[in-house]
This record gives structure tokens, sequence and C-alpha cells, in this order.
């Protein structure tokens, strides 16, 4: 008795595009025209080239292209294929948007967390080219990645991702971090020569006031020079049972290449431009795909990623002329007190009933949090809380004003 095989793929390939109208359960009833005309010329133009990138800007559909690309080649060239997000939250915002909109549930799956934790099938898959696999910038910037060997790599926001990609290359020690005191104190101590008494006051001893507390000083080339043998001493006796020890692997022979950088609250140490092409996962791919909202002029692009030449798609005529959304900036900070400030927050966010806040840091987040949203008996999620899905926020109703 003969063996019985299950169907060929009923799934058109002559295109991206025409591969997207056979996905029978996407619930996106058709591409936009744009995003057309973006898989087209990437078809006719940019199919063989090492590294291309398009700009669609935020809210255009950037993902849907990205993500059809990404399938096409996989299924059309037996390609391993991996989408890049900033954040954990977006891989699975992305997955999401493809299971549920794309019609893509069964090709498209996320990795985050430790490699442990990757179901073991998905990875089976992946290797074998069945999957297009969804991760941070972190999975694949590592020492030990799992996605060591990709033919595609699609770097999805990749105006931003300047310090998501040379993070892997950057030695960043944190002064609030137990396991960061000792060697922060120690390097410390090594940095006074080459600051000014008030810089050095600074550096050593506990912020007294914000432009204690953001000051940010780069460290002349030269001066970094003379206390270099020092500072490298000093760190290879604090390392080893750290977090750090991995940054410190890849640049511990290249200093005379890096920046130094001191602050009341961290010392750090990282290239100018990310070596991003010395790293074998992202330098033997046979394409890298940069997706963003905005490309840049005068080689922009190609200094944060580390690349020399990036072929560019045109932008379609129809996104010269209309904008996708539209945006109000209002900055208090330029005319009002810290109290006026949070007092203009709270009854912006009372009116909406609902708001998103960005801030650089936890302790901010928490000063939002204690001046904004207690008061108004608000509740708050934070970034951890929406990592794995956004669902428990935005189904939440509006306060009413």
């Amino acid at each position: 008795m003969a063996f019985k095989f299950g169907n060929e793929t009923s799934i058109a390939l002559d295109s991206p595009e025409r591969m997207f109208q056979d996905f029978s359960d996407r619930t996106l009833k058709g591409l936009l025209t744009y995003q057309g005309r973006v898989l087209a010329e990437y078809q006719a133009e940019g199919l063989d080239q090492p590294d291309v990138a398009f700009k669609l800007p935020t809210g255009s559909g950037k993902t849907l292209v990205g993500l059809l690309i990404a399938d096409w080649r996989r299924r059309r060239f037996g390609e391993r294929t991996v989408y890049l997000c900033p954040t954990n939250q977006l891989v699975n915002q992305v997955v999401n948007e493809a299971h549920l909109k794309y019609g893509m549930r069964g090709c498209v799956h996320s990795f985050t967390g430790s490699q442990k934790s990757y179901d073991p099938s998905a990875k089976s898959k992946f290797q074998s080219g069945d999957l297009v696999a969804v991760t941070s910038y972190a999975a694949l910037f590592n020492v030990r990645p799992f996605f060591d060997e990709p033919h595609l790599i699609i770097l999805d926001d990749a105006h931003a991702a300047e310090n998501y990609l040379i993070g892997f290359w950057t030695l960043s020690v944190q002064r609030a971090k137990e396991a960061h005191q000792a060697l922060f104190q120690a390097l410390a101590g090594v940095l006074q020569s080459v600051l000014s008494e008030h810089d050095a006051k600074r550096l050593t001893s506990a912020a007294r006031s914000p432009w204690d507390y953001y000051w940010v000083e780069k460290i002349p080339a030269e001066r970094f020079a003379e206390i270099q043998a020092e500072f490298t001493a000093i760190v290879d006796a604090h390392v080893a049972e750290t977090d750090l020890r991995y940054p410190w692997s890849v640049i511990r022979d290249h200093l005379g290449a890096c920046n130094l950088y001191v602050g009341s609250q961290e010392i750090a140490i990282r290239p100018l431009i990310p070596p991003t092409h010395r790293h074998w996962p992202f330098r033997q791919a046979k394409q890298r795909i940069y997706m963003s909202a905005t490309l840049g002029e005068g080689g922009d692009l190609e200094r944060l990623t580390g690349t020399k030449k990036i072929h560019r798609l045109g932008v379609p005529d129809d996104l010269n002329t209309h904008g996708v959304g539209r945006r109000f900036f209002v900055f208090p900070g330029r005319s009002l007190s810290d109290s006026d400030q949070a007092q203009v927050l709270r009854k912006a966010i009372h009116g909406s009933g609902k708001a998103v806040v960005l801030v650089p840091d936890f302790r901010t987040a928490n000063k939002v949090i204690e001046e904004v949203c207690k008061p108004l008996g608000f509740e708050a999620f934070t970034a951890d809380q929406i990592e794995s899905s956004k669902t428990a926020f935005v189904n939440r109703s509006k306060r009413s004003p």
C-alpha cells in the first residue's frame, strides 16, 4: 500500500500580494494600494540586494508588508526568516496581528524569554523553514543566539533601534543595581583623574538636583587612553559573576574604538557605530531588510545599523501627499513648574479617560503613578503588565470626565 502524503499547498507564490490573497482565514480584506506598490517594487528591485530599506509612516501597515515578505521568501525559497522587534511587547503585538488579522496563525510564531523556554516544536519548524520567527533584537544580538544562521532578517522600527542594536556591544554599569555598585564605585575612583573637580563630585556623590541627576559627560579619547589599562583591570576583576561579562567579552579588546560616557547614575562604554557585520548571524544572512517610519538623510540609517550601503525603495506617491494620523505635541515643562505640570497631566488624562504615558525611567514612572494616577483614582498599567498583551489596557473602559 502506497504512503499517502498531504496535499501540496494551494497558495500562489508568484508574489507576496498574490500569496496574501490566498490566506483564507484573514480578517483584513486586502492590501492598501501603497502596500502593494512597496511589495511590487521590492520584488522588482530589492529581491537580490543584501541590504534593503523602505519607509512607511507609523500606522500605515508596514508590519503586514514585512511579514508578507518574510513568509513569501520562506515559502518560495525555503529560507529561515527572522522578524526583529525592539521589545517583547511589540513581538507579541506583531504575532497577535499576524494570527488574528492576516491569516498567518500557523506560519508566524513568537520567540520571547530565554532559549530554554522556546517551544521545541516551533524551534524545529523554524530550523526547517516552516515558520517565520518573530523575536527581539536582543535574541539575535547576543553571545549565543538560537537564531545563528538566518537567511533573511527583517528589522522593524529600524529608525529607533540604535540602542537595541548597539546594546550587545555596550557595557552599562548602573549605580542603582546592587550587582554593579562595587564596580561603579571602583571606576568612579579611577575616573576622578580625568574629570574636573565639580564633575568628579557629581560622579561620586548622591545627586542633589535634577541637573546633577541627569548630568552626562563624554570622556575625551586621549584622556580615556591614559586610564585604559587601569580601567580594564578593574572591570576584569568585577564582571565575572554579573550580567556585564557578556558585553565586556566582545568589547574588551577593542576599547580604542569605543566612547566612554559617565553620569551620576551610569558609566557606559560603547562603539560609536555598532559593528553589526562582525556578528556572524547578522553578517551571513542573505538579506537584511530595514523597515522604518523615517529613513533619515546623510547616511543616518547606515550609521545606526553599521551597514556601508543600503538600497532604498521609493516611497509611494500617495504617501508623499497624504499623512497617516495626526499628532499634537505639548511641552508643559518649557513654562510650568513640576506641580503645575502634574496638574496639567491630571486634567488632560481626566478629560480623555485613558492615556499612554512615556517616561525615560522607572523613577519617573513611579512619580507619574503617585502624582497623577492615584489622585485621579485611575488604574496604572506598567510595561511589564502589558508585555505579553495590551488587551487588558485596551479593553478597560474609559473613565468619565
